[in-house]
């Protein structure tokens, strides 16, 4: 077995028992039931039925037009039923093949071969493995509901180790550039996180090939320009035709319909500030990936003087001079930094609405950081950087790792992950929700004091939720209490009557 095969291995096996512990974790009310348990058109589809898929195509279900993960949904369900477990475990090899391929492409967008320099292979495999235990990809390949964007992660990753190796032969290889095509025109199928992956193309002939510069690049009748076109005009294409798809949708889970005109009213230098907000959390988060949680505040509820804010854009500022100054001595790394803020933008508001820095967002613009760390460990061999980065990085994977571990158990059910939420922000302002969820569950455990605690807790926190009320009476007559019961359905009537005038 040659030396980069046995790395993909170790990187994939250790990807995969990082994560066996979510294997034991259910389904949680946390879109999961939407997505799959109350999705009628899913549980009735049949894959020897191909029309009874044809609803992938046309629906945006839930606001979230991403037919082929449908279809995967549907292929699971035929396959595991309703058993988590199963879908579980189609996350986690999905999360480790996505680190073998990025361990592919980082190892091909090397400076130095491996016979001049054999550590390098290693150091790829060591900044990839961090990525894969990072904490912040607990809630990708933990949760049930975000397996879209492993799905779009791996066709991406499969785009564009296709697209380098086409790039590789004199002239370009065009069977492999179709495959590349085809896999990205997947990805998008899957879910469009990578709608600007062909400015990354572009970013990769203008820093790694030094095929053009950035004024050929925008000229298509230069020759150099003409065959980048031609290379990266269909990739666009299909990008522009998904975009075009969520516009007309008004898709608002993705963040990707369009609403630049207000980019154009007085608002727009707080939408930006509140963009480059997000992205800080994002290396915030990265940096110290403590206190996490599937539901952040949005940059809307922090002041723009608290310290969040301000830590959030110092860091971002840091970032880009840091890039800036290593992207001087390695084009690479500038065009890695370039690439980890196309990757964002799409959940910034750039493409759509500001959206809330949920941890999903990271997994594929940290992919971006992974490479550039390889690419800084790279050009610090023999300049004893290395005998303090290697085990500061160790230090890291262990930490990491450990923590990993310890937040996939808030993810086992519905009950300790809005626990979790409620220990990290008990002041958030979607408390009541929290508190609503676990109920439901305690409910459908028959677990009927725990749930009427938390229900009253709920409606001590927002007393103008009718559900709440319509809950608690089912608590309360299941537990004898029909006098409370009445109660609380004459509010859910006053309440319904109030929504309805």
């Amino acid at each position: 077995m040659s030396r980069s095969s046995l790395q993909s291995l170790l990187v994939f096996l250790l990807s995969v028992a990082l994560y066996a512990p979510s294997l034991d974790s259910g389904f949680v009310r946390w879109d999961d039931d939407i997505n799959l348990l109350s999705n009628e058109r899913l549980i009735e589809s049949s894959l020897t039925e191909p029309g009874s898929l044809a609803w992938a195509f046309k629906t945006d279900y839930v606001s979230q037009w991403r037919p082929l993960n449908w279809i995967a949904y549907v292929v699971q369900h035929q396959l595991f039923g309703l058993t988590p477990s199963g879908f579980h475990l189609v996350n986690i090899l999905l999360h480790a093949c996505a680190a073998t391929l990025l361990l592919r492409i980082a190892l091909r967008l090397r400076a130095r071969s491996e016979n001049e320099c054999p550590t390098l292979s290693w150091l790829a495999a060591l900044a990839v493995v961090l990525w894969s235990c990072h904490p912040l990809r607990v809630e990708a390949v933990s949760w049930i509901s975000a397996q879209a964007h492993l799905l779009a992660a791996n066709f991406l990753l499969l785009s564009y180790l296709a697209y380098l190796k086409s790039r590789s032969f004199e002239g370009g290889n065009k069977p492999l550039l179709a495959c590349s095509f085809v896999a990205y025109s997947l990805a998008m199928l899957s879910y469009p996180t990578g709608i600007l992956f062909p400015a990354i193309l572009l970013l990769t002939e203008i820093g790694f090939f030094k095929t053009l510069n950035l004024s050929q690049s925008i000229n298509p009748l230069s020759p150099p320009g003409r065959q980048a076109w031609m290379r990266l005009g269909p990739f666009a294409a299909v990008s522009i035709a998904v975009f075009g798809i969520y516009f007309l949708k008004g898709s608002s889970d993705s963040a990707l319909y369009s609403e630049v005109a207000d980019l154009s009213d007085s608002a727009s230098l707080q939408s930006v500030a509140d963009a480059a907000y997000l992205l800080g959390q994002f290396l915030l988060k990265t940096l110290a990936p403590f206190g996490l949680t599937p539901y952040y505040r949005g940059a809307h509820e922090v002041p723009a003087n608290s310290a969040s804010y301000l830590v959030s854009i110092g860091l971002l500022a840091v970032f880009a001079c840091l890039a800036a100054w290593l992207g001087k001595r390695d084009r690479r790394i500038w065009g890695a930094s370039i690439a980890y803020a196309l990757l964002s933008l799409p959940f910034l508001g750039f493409t759509g609405p500001i959206d809330l820095p949920s941890d999903r967002y990271t997994y594929l613009n940290s992919m971006a950081l992974a490479l550039a760390l390889y690419w800084v460990l790279e050009r610090s061999l023999g300049k004893g950087v290395l005998k303090i980065a290697a085990p500061a990085m160790a230090a890291a994977l262990i930490a990491c790792s450990l923590n990993t571990i310890r937040y996939q158990s808030a993810w086992r059910s519905t009950e300790s992950l809005m626990q979790r939420m409620l220990e990290v922000d008990p002041n958030h302002h979607a408390a009541w929700l929290f508190h609503q969820k676990i109920a439901e569950e305690a409910l459908d455990q028959e677990r009927f004091e725990t749930s009427l605690e938390h229900l009253n807790t709920a409606i001590a926190l927002d007393d103008q939720r009718p559900r709440l009320y319509l809950l608690r009476s089912y608590a309360h007559h299941r537990l004898g209490n029909q006098a409370a019961a009445e109660s609380d359905l004459q509010t859910l009537e006053r309440l319904d009557s109030k929504t309805m005038n």
